[in-house]
């Protein structure tokens, strides 16, 4: 989306903020040194919405493994079991008849010999498919769905699938005002650049604060207070990350970082991770680098979001880290870090509320007024493909 122009005429931006504001937004300094996650956000998906309200899917392919829920166990004669996905959510549905699972404790093979009734439905097994002899089973082993097998002449099976979740955020409204009197206009005319340079510090003043959001917000919809009208609040990375937060509690060893590297690359498509991290994390990380004889390397620009970015390359994917505002300038969280998959951010505007600058919405004062606005919000996917790690203070072996 575009932004007006300088003051009083309303066309299309031809400054040195660029003409296609949003398109070209990463490459702005401001938002380079202010707002990363918004502009990389912006330039990988950038997506209207028609409601404050907005959603997305996410379908996390089928499930390959299932839990024994009973605390008694089964017995090596049992043929009916029940399970869950661990924590006590039915997952029967994601077996049919001829379903193959394998016991990766006992390493026995099991068929289901009936569609299961419902999500929380007991399995009908038949007990040692093939050569390995049927054993006690204890509550909480892991059965890995890993085929199927039809028989000769069978009826064709019935379809298991794995509904979509539906993650619901909003957009929040973004607004910081130039307001200039009659007497400063005429200084600002007169010296040239006044305005303009304004004019982005009050846009660079914005974007820290969608930044903010972006990070720290937690999502609600609430009645306005002065208004009466509704007040919506985005949410941001440190809210969505559940599954793979870790408070390293200081010091970090090599062995620590692998094991949060393997969880965080997990259900991973692509081996990529920005690492947004205060200037300590940042220290710790390169420190951690240099002991185990593994410099970070510097990747140029071109190929890096349009950003200088130092890389740490893993066997499960590479970790591109850079120094984030949000983080560094505030003591109390200089040695954290976020880690995010680009692929599943998005920016989410409102219609034809993208970021603009609206002129002269005042003509009762004695000078003019001008308001950066817009009104968006973080759409974040698969939680689990992202992580923050906590109070990463001092590196060791």
């Amino acid at each position: 989306m575009a932004v007006a122009n300088m003051r009083g005429t309303g066309n299309l931006v031809t400054d040195e903020l660029g003409e296609e504001f949003m398109e070209n937004l990463l490459f702005l300094e401001e938002v380079r040194d202010e707002a990363p996650l918004l502009g990389i956000a912006s330039r990988i998906n950038s997506i209207a919405t028609s409601e404050f309200t907005f959603k997305h899917f996410e379908h996390r392919g089928r499930t390959r493994r299932i839990y024994i829920n009973l605390a008694a166990g089964y017995a090596a004669g049992d043929t009916s079991i029940a399970v869950d996905d661990g924590s006590g959510a039915g997952v029967s549905l994601n077996v049919r008849t001829n379903t193959l699972l394998y016991n990766t404790r006992t390493r026995e093979r099991v068929r289901v010999t009936g569609n299961p009734a419902n999500n929380t439905a007991n399995l009908a097994i038949e007990r040692s498919v093939g050569g390995v002899a049927a054993a006690a089973i204890n509550d909480n082993d892991a059965l890995i769905i890993f085929s199927t097998s039809e028989e000769e002449g069978a009826a064709s099976p019935i379809q298991v699938t794995n509904d979509p979740t539906s993650v619901t955020n909003y957009t929040q409204i973004f607004q910081q005002s130039i307001q200039v009197s009659s007497r400063l206009a005429k200084s600002y005319v007169r010296s040239g650049n006044k305005y303009q340079n304004l004019k982005r510090e009050t846009l660079n003043y914005m974007l820290s604060f969608i930044e903010g959001s972006f990070i720290w917000g937690e999502k609600a919809d609430n009645a306005g207070g002065t208004t009466g009208m509704r007040q919506t609040y985005t949410g941001g990375m440190v809210e969505h990350v559940t599954t793979n937060f870790n408070n390293f509690a200081g010091v970090v060893t090599y062995a620590d970082v692998l094991t949060q590297i393997e969880l965080l690359f997990r259900r991973s498509k692509k081996r990529e991770k920005l690492f947004f991290g205060g200037g300590v994390a940042l220290s710790t990380m390169d420190r951690l680098a240099t002991l185990q004889g593994n410099p970070l390397m510097t990747i140029e620009k071109s190929s890096t979001y349009g950003l200088n970015i130092k890389v740490w390359e893993f066997s499960h994917g590479r970790l591109m880290l850079l120094y984030h505002p949000e983080l560094g300038l505030v003591s109390e969280v200089n040695d954290n870090a976020l880690a995010v998959d680009p692929q599943y951010l998005a920016y989410r505007y409102l219609d034809d509320k993208d970021i603009e600058l609206k002129l002269n919405v005042l003509t009762d004062i004695n000078g003019f007024k001008d308001v950066w606005q817009t009104d968006a919000g973080l759409q974040a996917g698969l939680e689990e493909t992202h992580a923050e790690w906590d109070n990463l203070t001092d590196a060791a072996v």
